[in-house]
């Protein structure tokens, strides 16, 4: 979308600037929806960034605007492909519902970080302040009892964490929010609590392939299991065969 700062070049003409702003940003969203419904997800998000251009210059607007608007363009970044955008989309929208006070839209913000990552929340090593700061107040504010909105937020704490020097509470998080899920028993929500919260570490009394000797968790008296028996690799074995052949090969082709 771009802005036309001069006159009208024709009466009847389509509004354009910022004394327009109100209509720009709104048609732009409505465009979007239609983009998004036959599946053009880079046309949506490119029409909502457009809309949000054009709703910094409409002074009416308020943080509830903004916020609709930004969790909006998070999601048609995410079906677009585009992590970058969708972070910076969900970040803003934390700041609108911190000013609307709506803990409620905080959280929903905050945990739309889990949709469409990939193994981590975060680029690797990167722990979010903000983020993390913003899902403790959830916590702390939201009713205590079995919910969606607190399962996903106990599991996307513990997903932001996971380069955190925290690995007792990533655990206790963990564990809390699976057991959550487990108890609401919605199909969807345990879906989407598998993959977004990663083991904050590997459970040293559950893996039985864990070397002896090794120091055990931080839970006292945690059971471990034998480790496997390893199969022999004498010379006939599959591995010793399988090296056999790569070795014969290297020979062959002159050690390429």
């Amino acid at each position: 979308m771009t802005w036309c700062t001069g006159p009208n070049p024709r009466p009847g003409g389509p509004a354009a600037g910022p004394a327009h702003a109100d209509v720009a940003w709104r048609a732009a969203a409505r465009a979007a929806g239609h983009a998004r419904a036959l599946h053009g997800y880079e046309e949506a998000a490119a029409l909502l960034a457009a809309a949000r251009a054009a709703q910094a210059h409409d002074r009416a607007c308020g943080p509830a605007d903004r916020y609709d608007l930004l969790m909006a363009h998070a999601e048609a970044c995410r079906w677009a492909g585009d992590r970058d955008g969708q972070l910076d989309a969900i970040d803003l929208a934390c700041r609108a519902a911190d000013e609307l006070g709506d803990v409620e839209r905080l959280a929903r913000a905050a945990v739309a970080v889990g949709d469409g990552s990939v193994w981590t929340l975060r680029d690797p090593y990167v722990v979010h302040p903000p983020a993390v700061d913003g899902l403790r107040r959830v916590l702390r504010e939201l009713p205590t009892g079995d919910s969606d909105l607190r399962c996903r937020s106990l599991l996307t704490l513990a997903g932001d964490l996971h380069y955190a020097d925290a690995p007792l509470e990533r655990e206790a998080l963990t564990d809390e929010g699976l057991a959550m899920a487990r108890r609401i028993g919605d199909p969807h929500l345990r879906a989407w609590a598998a993959p977004t919260t990663l083991p904050p570490s590997p459970r040293r009394g559950s893996c039985p392939w864990w070397p002896r000797g090794s120091p055990t968790s931080a839970k006292a008296g945690a059971s471990r299991r034998p480790a496997p028996r390893r199969r022999a690799r004498g010379p006939g074995s599959f591995a010793c065969r399988r090296a056999d052949r790569r070795a014969g090969s290297g020979s062959r082709t002159g050690g390429r």
